[in-house]
């Protein structure tokens, strides 16, 4: 997508800047309130992203990655948040969403998956009926124009989801990027316990089984899907969102 197109409604523009090592998450919309919208800092010791607000430096939210282990931690607003790992090798998450969830209920379960090809690697967020609320795509050659950010959905105005899938969408990105240059989230992926919380107060998870992929919990199936139904809800509503370029 080059910078002239005009681009869906609720998009972002993420950009990276080696200089301060930094992103900054704008709101390329004339109607915006103010176009830098969240700084992300990127940091060797924890909190590793630090998400603020550009306006007053007001902390939004953080991501914390791991040597080893290839699940990874979040917080938005004061609300702790568990990435946990799907499968092993594959790209595939899910969060506890406090946004998301039925009013009064529990948080809804959001799953995270991936598809990618020689330019673009897209990063797909699923509600619980595996309905696309958003996508983060990001340039696999990029080296300041980092992606974008598309929200669908009845939330898709939301400032709290927008705060939400920001944070955990690039604690995830980042999160894949540690486990492809570092050799020990290898040893991670193999002694790690995939799969979806049972409870979210209980070290128990659903593994990958038949029963699993049959009830549609299954990230491969979800892989495969995924794109057309993010194209489908984006056309609603827009063009949707084209191939990135530069």
């Amino acid at each position: 997508m080059v910078d002239s197109e005009p681009l869906p409604p609720n998009t972002l523009k993420v950009d990276f800047s080696w200089k301060k090592f930094r992103c900054l998450v704008t709101d390329p919309a004339p109607s915006a309130t103010h176009n830098a919208s969240m700084v992300v800092h990127c940091n060797l010791r924890k909190p590793h992203l630090e998400f603020r607000d550009s306006n007053d430096d007001e902390l939004v939210g953080t991501g914390n990655l791991h040597t080893f282990k290839i699940d990874s931690e979040s917080e938005v607003r004061g609300k702790p948040m568990h990435i946990k790992a799907l499968k092993r090798f594959t790209t595939g998450y899910t969060h506890p969403s406090q946004v998301y969830r039925t009013p009064g209920g529990a948080p809804m379960t959001m799953t995270w998956t991936s598809s990618t090809d020689f330019k673009q690697w897209d990063f797909v967020c699923l509600d619980e009926n595996s309905i696309p609320v958003a996508r983060f795509s990001s340039n696999v050659w990029a080296v300041r124009k980092l992606g974008f950010i598309e929200l669908m959905g009845e939330k898709a105005g939301d400032p709290a989801a927008r705060e939400e899938i920001t944070v955990v969408g690039l604690t995830i990105y980042y999160t894949m990027l540690l486990r492809m240059n570092n050799i020990f989230q290898l040893f991670g992926a193999v002694a790690a316990k995939p799969g979806y919380p049972k409870n979210e107060n209980a070290d128990e998870y659903e593994m990958y089984t038949p029963e699993a992929v049959s009830s549609g919990r299954d990230g491969d199936l979800d892989a495969k899907t995924a794109h057309a139904r993010v194209t489908t809800a984006g056309s609603s509503s827009s063009s949707g969102m084209k191939p990135l370029e530069g």
